[in-house]
């Protein structure tokens, strides 16, 4: 390839792009999360950002937005919203269940918490082990997830909108 590259500036072409299998052989194994990404064209390179990575997914009808912090030490956190706490007219039943999970949930690993607008969200945060393969990344935020699951399940409930009976 040194080659391809001295003749490419001799000759003022740009060098034909790295392929998949060269540019992994060319990173330090195992390959980990931030390592490599597809450029504008589809390519595989070397990542060379010192950006996070950030990624969203999609679990039990949530969105959750995940941050991976480019120190190879450092966190993944999730975030998602879970619902808005209905208002008393729509539900005191749903009402007053959500805000006592919200008062007693404990979660070991983060948190869940209501903003101005009434909304519950939830955040959290664990270091993912070394090295971090896309497996322990998506391990780690799968942990994330059982850590915080009885009380998604249970907000669920809670934030359920009542059905009005249909009238025949």
């Amino acid at each position: 390839m040194a080659t391809l590259e001295a003749q490419a500036k001799v000759t003022g072409e740009t060098p034909a792009p790295k392929g998949a299998m060269e540019t992994v052989s060319d990173t330090q194994m195992p390959v980990e999360v931030g390592d490599i990404e597809l450029d504008s064209q589809g390519h595989v390179r070397a990542r060379d950002q010192e950006q996070p990575i950030r990624f969203s997914f999609v679990y039990q009808g949530l969105t959750f937005y995940a941050v991976l912090a480019s120190d190879r030490d450092g966190p993944l956190e999730l975030n998602g919203v879970v619902g808005t706490v209905p208002y008393s007219a729509e539900t005191l039943f749903g009402r007053r269940v959500a805000l006592t999970i919200l008062s007693m949930a404990h979660l070991p690993r983060g948190r869940l918490w209501m903003d101005e607008r009434m909304r519950i969200h939830v955040t959290l945060s664990a270091v993912p082990p070394r090295p971090r393969t896309p497996v322990t990344v998506l391990s780690t935020a799968t942990a994330l997830l059982m850590d915080a699951k009885p009380h998604l399940d249970l907000l669920g409930v809670a934030l359920r909108r009542p059905r009005r009976a249909m009238r025949g």
